[in-house]
């Protein structure tokens, strides 16, 4: 299971931004322990369904069956907590360091 994430530097310089630090504030609830996988499970997955369900970005994006695909992916053992761990170690990066443009055709699936 993967949530769709910027390239690190371009977020650090995005979250500067007053409107788009509000829209990315989720990423700062990811940063606690346990609560956002409690959260994001509960009540079969109640929160999840509703978060791909109403996108405020892409009205409409995800089918029914999209979302109980993504909820099937959720539910195997570690699955939330696997994917939350990328959103909590990109905030571990020091803010001094700089990173390396991709200078490489990247797709991202």
């Amino acid at each position: 299971m993967v949530f769709a994430m910027w390239h690190p530097e371009r977020y650090s310089r995005a979250r500067k931004r007053p409107r788009q630090f509000l829209r990315s504030s989720y990423i700062l609830f990811f940063q606690l322990p346990w609560l956002p996988e409690a959260l994001l499970g509960a009540g079969d997955f109640l929160m999840l369904r509703r978060l791909f369900r109403y996108d405020p970005e892409r009205p409409g994006a995800y089918s029914d069956e999209d979302i109980e695909q993504i909820v099937a992916a959720a539910r195997e053992p570690g699955a939330l907590t696997g994917t939350l761990a990328w959103y909590r170690a990109m905030m571990q990066r020091p803010t001094h360091t700089r990173w390396k443009p991709i200078d490489r055709p990247v797709q991202i699936i």
